[in-house]
């Protein structure tokens, strides 16, 4: 993190100030946006970039230092990625209904195996 503060600017005796207030045995987190753009009729839109040109501009970076979130809540982090969607859900009383929190369940997966999100075969 101390890294970053550097390349965007943060003077040495403002990373070390920042240091130095850190409990002991505390340490620093930060996220970093970062969104590619492309101009498409004279306004700017959402461009992809391929995971491995990714890789391969962080390659001198530790692996575990970064991670991957999308706009629906999924992140990506030491290799392993954490699926999310909200769903609604009707309840029972006070309680989210069983048979729907299952349907939403199943369904999702589903969604997910077939967009490649998950290796899932579902033969029903």
């Amino acid at each position: 993190m101390f890294d970053v503060l550097e390349t965007l600017g943060w003077s040495f005796d403002e990373i070390e100030s920042l240091r130095a207030g850190l409990p002991e045995e505390g340490w620093i987190e930060g996220t970093f946006k970062m969104v590619f753009k492309q101009k498409t009729k004279k306004r700017a839109a959402k461009a992809a970039v391929a995971r491995k040109q990714l890789e391969e501009a962080l390659r001198n970076h530790h692996p575990a230092s970064f991670g991957l979130r999308d706009p629906l809540g999924s992140t990506e982090k030491k290799g392993l990625a954490r699926l999310a969607e909200k769903r609604e859900i009707a309840t029972v009383e006070e309680l989210l209904d069983p048979e729907g929190a299952m349907r939403a369940i199943v369904d999702l997966l589903r969604s997910w195996a077939a967009s490649g999100k998950i290796d899932c075969d579902f033969r029903t």
